[in-house]
């Protein structure tokens, strides 16, 4: 090019003549002093018509202010920069790439000459690209697993959300050890060093901490990214597995995406712009993506090629077999059936096998800017897509009027043809339908995710319940759709439905409780047993607060219990009603753990047990009744029976003596008999109905029992009792002594002491606690111990006045039976 022009008729052959568009304007007036043909050309104008209009003529009229702006520059000698914007003569604009050289008319004055560089689908794909990567950006927010890139050391490179403590801003950059805390970062260390080695993908557990710093268990795919068959990153796709083993799912599903993955990689190639194709060793083809070249796999690709383009094809494919990077350069082909030529620009790269080079890959491209951007757009896409093709939930995107766009996996006897582009509330049951379309059109007005639960169609048609979470999908500020990951729950919604169903409809009272205590739900057979409406103790009341003081003990053993043996545990107590009034209860308490095994709560049913003590308690005092009837039937007619015959023995005996008969002695031992019988049945009254109880209370009638031990049960026995102890409650003064009693009898079978029996009532506050100790064989471990009914006898007396009933086997020899209990006010003599 000549930088002197002397008119614009007279512009040089290259400025003519050249196949880029040109024109030359003058710098004080902005008016067209020449154009080439090109330029005519691409703008659409004759030239005469060219030659009238000014620079901004063919400027959009938002592009005017700045090309003013910019012209004090160029005549400055500053050169514009970026995109400009042109109008064609029928109204289109135009992206354009502008070169200025200043130049000099022939009268003198300055000038500028502009070569002009059409852009526009340049522009236009890089536009697309970047709405695509923010479109699987906001795919990847909404994925439930962690999906994350980083080079060889370790850094993250890229991150779909936040990590514990973290946001994504502050983790992008630093290094992934950073956050992992129960997981080993020598472990990541060797397998991202593995992946960087080899090539290859790895799968792995690591155990770490979730957003609610409760321990938890992923499952880390790890897989390396190449560029042109370099390995410049690592991805990783770490699954939450802790709620449920996941392993064997994942393994079926990875095996699924993989498959999926090589039959789109196939489908891509298959459709791609560009010629993709692999060499072995020698230079045959082993692979090529175009149908027309596939009847040339496993000959030589030399022969085919310019003559002038087979010595690059050589010493790339020798430079890749040795050295293992990647060569690009230029060729010419020249079109068998058109005769056309084209450039194309070649990368080749090496194709590995265990780590192994076997050959290589190319890849033929067109030179121009817009095969190499729909190329990068292809690959953006595919690289998303298989990242999510790997979840294992439904990650859907719906547009604006709730149709489906993309779903990157589909139930079986679904086809994608027929998905996309159909509404998404179609394969949800009809009760569901309502539902989801609100949910949709809440987070589209106002931004904010939303989970629910529907119930849809998967596998085969079947209907499956789904956890589904909404979240917006925004381009440019603007939500333009939303993100909808489902994941299937039926397993874990039948079996919540199926507890429901006997939680309301139990008889016994059933509640739930949180680790401190706090009622967190009850049943409606609670609400009829304390006389509280759900909404009063849900969130409001205690364990504590439903039960007398004097049982706070008893649940507190429980829960220890519980936590520290894993078993459920029963025992009796009372409840507090509403109204103040009590109600006896039998407790079954057991654990609740959440999927994790950690511990969340506890569970109690509770049954009402009101009505088995009333009619428990008439038994009992049913049998004192008989007792005490027959000790009176006893004493008053045996016994005085007895007494009779004793009297007429020795009235036979004084007859019989004075008379010499020798049958005087018989008739002296029946006296002595019958004397002897009397005092037995006696004592057997006593037992019976002890005369004391009724009279001076418990302690005396344990002095008794003491006393006539000896004759009643053939052992010794000694008291220590309180002398001014008095019980105003008679039932449980009954029951403790029948208790003692019961005790005293087992000593003497089965104790063989040599000691005899020790007996203690001893009172601490309002706590009683009678004590029977003996210092024989001791009491057989439970597990020999046989199924008397001495000890179930009293164990169920203990339970009729609520005390606590124990018998251990002394460390030095013997058996304790130890009963305890709460007192009533106690009144003592004056």
């Amino acid at each position: 090019m000549k930088r002197s022009l002397a008119t614009p008729e007279s512009v040089t052959v290259e400025f003519a003549g050249s196949p880029l568009p040109m024109y030359m304007f003058d710098a004080a007036t902005r008016r067209f002093m020449a154009v080439n043909d090109a330029a005519l050309a691409y703008f659409g104008y004759d030239r005469r018509l060219f030659l009238t209009l000014k620079l901004e003529d063919i400027r959009p009229r938002e592009e005017r202010a700045r090309l003013l702006k910019g012209l004090p520059k160029l005549r400055r000698g500053e050169r514009p920069a970026g995109v400009w914007r042109h109008l064609k003569s029928g109204g289109e604009v135009a992206d354009v790439e502008v070169t200025v050289q200043p130049v000099a008319s022939a009268d003198g004055r300055p000038a500028f000459l502009t070569i002009v560089k059409d852009v526009t689908a340049e522009r236009r794909l890089e536009r697309e690209l970047a709405a695509t990567k923010r479109l699987l950006t906001s795919v990847l927010e909404g994925v439930p697993d962690y999906i994350s890139s980083f080079d060889r050391a370790g850094r993250i490179l890229f991150i779909n959300k936040n990590v514990p403590g973290y946001g994504v801003a502050d983790a992008v950059g630093r290094k992934v050890y950073e956050f992992l805390r129960r997981s080993s970062p020598a472990l990541w260390r060797r397998m991202i060093a593995q992946v960087f080695r080899t090539g290859r993908a790895v799968t792995f557990e690591t155990e770490g901490v979730g957003l609610d710093g409760s321990p938890t268990r992923y499952q880390n795919r790890l897989a390396p990214v190449r560029d042109a068959g370099r390995l410049v990153s690592a991805v990783c796709v770490t699954t939450d597995i802790t709620a449920t083993n996941l392993q064997t799912v994942n393994l079926r599903e990875s095996e699924r995406a993989l498959r999926l993955s090589d039959q789109r990689l196939s489908a891509i190639l298959d459709g791609a712009a560009d010629i993709v194709f692999t060499l072995d060793p020698k230079g045959r083809l082993t692979f090529v993506n175009r149908p027309e070249g596939r009847a040339g796999v496993g000959k030589p690709l030399f022969p085919v090629l310019d003559p002038a383009a087979r010595k690059p094809w050589r010493r790339a494919l020798a430079q890749v077999l040795r050295a293992g990077k990647v060569a690009p350069f230029e060729t010419y082909y020249t079109e068998p059936k058109t005769g056309l030529g084209v450039w194309y620009l070649n990368r080749l790269s090496p194709l590995r096998d265990g780590g192994k080079i076997v050959g290589a890959v190319a890849i033929a491209s067109d030179l121009t800017a817009r095969k190499k951007l729909e190329s990068d757009l292809i690959a953006s896409e595919s690289y998303w897509r298989d990242l999510l093709a790997q979840s294992p939930d439904f990650v859907i995107v719906l547009d604006r009027a709730q149709r489906i766009q993309y779903i990157n996996r589909l139930a079986k006897g679904f086809v994608l043809e027929q998905v996309i582009g159909t509404s998404g509330n179609a394969y949800l049951a009809p009760e569901s339908q309502i539902e989801a379309r609100r949910a949709n059109e809440r987070v589209l007005r106002t931004g904010k995710p939303e989970t629910i639960e529907v119930h849809g169609l998967g596998d085969r048609g079947k209907l499956f319940w789904y956890s589904s979470r909404v979240a917006p999908l925004r381009r440019g500020g603007r939500i333009d759709g939303l993100v909808v990951v489902s994941r299937d729950i039926t397993e874990e919604k039948t079996l919540r439905s199926r507890f429901e169903s006997v939680f309301k409809s139990s008889r016994d009272a059933i509640d739930y409780l949180a680790l401190d205590g706090t009622l967190l739900e009850v049943n409606p057979a609670y609400e009829k047993l304390t006389g509280y409406a759900r909404a009063e103790v849900v969130n409001r009341k205690r364990m504590f607060e439903m039960s007398p003081p004097e049982y706070h003990h008893l649940d507190k053993a429980a829960i220890a219990k519980i936590i520290r043996t894993g078993e459920p545990v029963e025992f009796e107590k009372e409840y507090l009603r509403k109204d103040g009034t009590r109600v006896p209860v039998n407790l079954t308490t057991f654990v609740v753990r959440g999927p994790t095994g950690k511990t969340e709560g506890f569970a109690a049913i509770i049954k009402d047990i009101t009505e088995r003590r009333r009619l428990e308690r008439e038994i009992l005092e049913a049998g004192a009744r008989e007792q005490a009837k027959l000790g009176r039937d006893l004493h008053d007619s045996l016994g005085q029976t007895i007494t009779g015959m004793s009297l007429l023995a020795k009235g036979l005996r004084s007859r019989l003596a004075r008379r010499g008969a020798p049958e005087a002695k018989e008739a002296l031992r029946l006296a002595e008999l019958s004397s002897h019988a009397v005092s037995q049945v006696r004592g057997m009254a006593r037992g019976l109905l002890p005369a004391e109880l009724q009279t001076a209370g418990l302690g005396e009638a344990l002095q008794e029992l003491a006393a006539n031990a000896k004759e009643l049960f053939g052992i010794r026995c000694a008291l220590t009792c309180p002398k001014d102890l008095r019980i105003p409650d008679e039932a449980m003064a009954v029951q403790l002594y029948r208790i003692a009693q019961e005790a005293v009898h087992n000593a003497a079978k089965h104790a063989r002491s040599p000691t005899g029996v020790r007996v203690r009532l001893s009172l601490s506050g309002r706590r009683l606690t009678l004590s029977i100790l003996d210092d024989g064989v001791g009491i057989p471990s439970p597990a020999r111990r046989g199924r008397g009914l001495g000890l179930g006898i009293m164990a169920h007396r203990a339970q009729m006045i609520d005390a606590e009933l124990t018998l251990r086997r002394r460390p030095g020899g013997g058996t304790e039976v130890v009963c305890a209990c709460s007192l009533p006010p106690l009144q003592r003599k004056p």
